[in-house]
């Protein structure tokens, strides 16, 4: 896609030259025509060259903002990349460890009363939470960046909808998380 933005500048860049070039000698032409002294159509022609001169300068600057625009592109695309590695290694070690059961139940304890107001705060647990094991859960605890939280979740297999709600962030920004990687 870039390749595209880049080739449709050069390609106006061009044709913008191909332009000057054309206004400048209809210029000269119209001149000669009209019976334009020398000297005027010399300073005419000089002005046409000083703002072609001026062109090819602010080209060269867009030139430049390209080159530093495609560096920053490397260096995401890097950073994009240690992401992704340290994600792996973050879920290797969940993915390799062998599942173990559960322990025995804790024995019976006298029931606790609720503390006043916990009804409403006590929200049920999401759907994609059952989905997840003791070491993801473990795994998503440990911490890291939202970004890595989401890749993790959608890797397990989550739905983008159901990464944001085990998450508790916005579906939009899980969409965009996701898109990024794409």
């Amino acid at each position: 896609m870039e390749y595209v933005v880049w080739i449709a500048l050069a390609l106006q860049a061009g044709a913008f030259a191909v332009l000057t070039r054309r206004l400048t000698r209809r210029i000269r032409r119209e001149a000669a025509a009209s019976g334009e002294t020398p000297d005027r159509a010399r300073a005419r022609a000089e002005e046409l060259s000083r703002r072609e001169a001026r062109l090819v300068e602010l080209y060269g600057g867009v030139e430049e903002l390209m080159d530093a625009f495609e560096g920053y592109l490397e260096e995401v695309r890097r950073e994009i990349e240690a992401e992704r590695a340290s994600l792996r290694a973050l879920t290797r070690p969940a993915a390799d460890t062998p599942a173990q059961p559960d322990p025995a139940p804790p024995a019976e304890a006298p029931p606790e009363e609720p503390a006043p107001g916990a009804a409403e705060m006590s929200r049920p647990a999401p759907a994609a939470a059952s989905r997840l094991s003791g070491p993801d859960r473990e795994a998503l605890a440990r911490g890291g960046a939202k970004a890595q939280k989401v890749r993790f979740l959608l890797g397990r297999g989550l739905s983008v909808d159901e990464a944001a709600r085990e998450l508790g962030i916005g579906k939009g920004e899980a969409r965009l998380i996701a898109a990024l990687d794409r």
